[in-house]
Order: C-alpha cells, then sequence, then structure tokens
C-alpha cells in the first residue's frame, strides 16, 4: 500500500500534476485529500482518472474537501474514507471575466464563458440536489456556501469507511 496527502487547490499546479503522477504507481494506493476546491475542468479529469483506478484506489477525505474536491470525492466511485471531524462544502462555480465601461465582457473568452454559464449553473445545480436536503439547496440556491459537517458527510456517505 502506498499513500499519498494532497494539500491544495485542484488546478494546474505542481501538486495536482504529482497527484496524477502518483496514481501511475502500482498496486493498492491511499490518496487523502485536503482542499478548498480549484479548477472544475481539472477536478472533472482527476474524478475520472480516480475511477479508472477505482479497485485499487482509496479516496480518504482529510480535514475538508470543498467545492471541486467536494465534487470528485462525492462523485468517486471506489473505496471512501472520512476521518473525524470532517467536512465539505459546495457552491455555485465563479468565474473571473473583464468587464468594459459598458458592462460588457471585455474579450471573446468573457462572451464564451457568460454564454457558457447556463451549463455551469446546471451542472452545479445537478450536484446539489443530489447531495442536499430540502433546507441546504434554499441555502445553495441564494448563492451561499452550503457545508456539510462531520455528522452529514456520514449521511451523505454512510458506505466509507471512518478511521
Amino acid at each position: 500500500m502506498k499513500y499519498y496527502i494532497f494539500e491544495s487547490h485542484i488546478g494546474h499546479n505542481e501538486e495536482t500534476q504529482k497527484l496524477f503522477e502518483f496514481l501511475g504507481n502500482e498496486g493498492d494506493l491511499t490518496i487523502g485529500i485536503n482542499s478548498s476546491g480549484g479548477s472544475g475542468s481539472v477536478a472533472q479529469l482527476l474524478l475520472k482518472a480516480l475511477n479508472q483506478n477505482k479497485d485499487r484506489v482509496t479516496l480518504c477525505c482529510l480535514a475538508g474537501v470543498y467545492s471541486s474536491a467536494f465534487y470528485v470525492f462525492a462523485e468517486y466511485e471506489g473505496q471512501k474514507t472520512l476521518t473525524v471531524n470532517t467536512k465539505g462544502m459546495w457552491h455555485y462555480g465563479t468565474w473571473d471575466i473583464s468587464i468594459d465601461d459598458r458592462n460588457q465582457p471585455a474579450c471573446h473568452e468573457g462572451v464564451a464563458i457568460k454564454k457558457d454559464l447556463k451549463f455551469s449553473k446546471e451542472f452545479m445545480e445537478k450536484i446539489a440536489r443530489k447531495y442536499m436536503n430540502e433546507k441546504e439547496l434554499k441555502k445553495f440556491k441564494k448563492g451561499e456556501d452550503v457545508f456539510f459537517g462531520y455528522e452529514r458527510m456520514r449521511e451523505l456517505f454512510p458506505n466509507a469507511e471512518i478511521l
């Protein structure tokens, strides 16, 4: 058994690259994740890589998995582990675009992002409906971050091993 602790943003960075490289190891792997989130597109690729290795990877939620890290942990199809007092969080994603003096996107990328927000919103709401109760969903739809404490994480992932 080999272990890897990932404590970083999921994204285009050295720590995420090391995590992808770690998945190339032979044998059983345990990955501890403590992340405030990061890039949704990199999270989707990471989830695909993890699920392709689900028979040999245990994903362990450490102190917390927020935003895109929550998505990766929640949607992972393999063995999950929770540590005592772990937390999760889901919210609408955010995008940085430059706005000109006319209150319009200042570049073509901004125009494209603005058009794609409908699809992003639908994706975020799909995940929210899958994991949130009515009270949490109301907070989410107001644009608030929705945090899941330890007991709620145990409810959400009843098959996860507790360390």
